[in-house]
């Protein structure tokens, strides 16, 4: 029953992660069990995922979730789009997107996706300045959000 559990565990987990997505990353941990609940190798293995979930905005109902996110210096934000439509999430100020201090990117800062994200698709971002910098969908402006640096220590 447990091996069945871990692999229905298992393919839910690629589904929801969209199938191979290179961008969001799982843990595996498989741990061997006997009868008595002792670690052992034998038949019995348990496959548990784990998705580290703390840098995530998800895109869904039209807004990003959370709206706000709090993280360190050099820490990763991943967009993700579980909306029936599509999101490009991006610096404010629109339409410029030129608030995040960073210069590059397709309009004016590094922080922009570019492009329209589809259904399932992700956008990573490392933020390298500390401060409270806002963004908003291109697309849909009045989806917003904002994204909180702190220093390390």
């Amino acid at each position: 029953m447990k091996f069945l559990f871990g692999i229905f565990l298992l393919f839910s987990v690629f589904v929801i992660i969209g199938c191979g997505s290179n961008e969001i990353q799982a843990t595996t941990t498989t741990v061997h069990e006997n009868d008595h609940g002792h670690d052992e190798d034998d038949d019995h293995t348990t496959e548990t995922i784990v998705e580290d979930t703390r840098n995530i905005i998800e895109f869904s109902d039209g807004k990003y979730k959370p709206s706000t996110l709090t993280i360190k210096k050099g820490e990763t934000v991943i967009f993700l789009n579980n909306d029936i439509s599509s999101t490009w999430p991006a610096s404010n100020i629109h339409p410029t997107h030129g608030q995040y201090p960073e210069e590059g990117g397709c309009i004016g800062s590094n922080f922009d996706a570019c492009k329209p994200l589809k259904t399932g698709e992700n956008y990573s971002f490392t933020f390298t300045e500390v401060g409270s910098w806002k963004f908003h969908d291109h697309v849909k402006p009045s989806a917003k959000g904002s994204i909180i640096v702190e220093e390390w220590f």
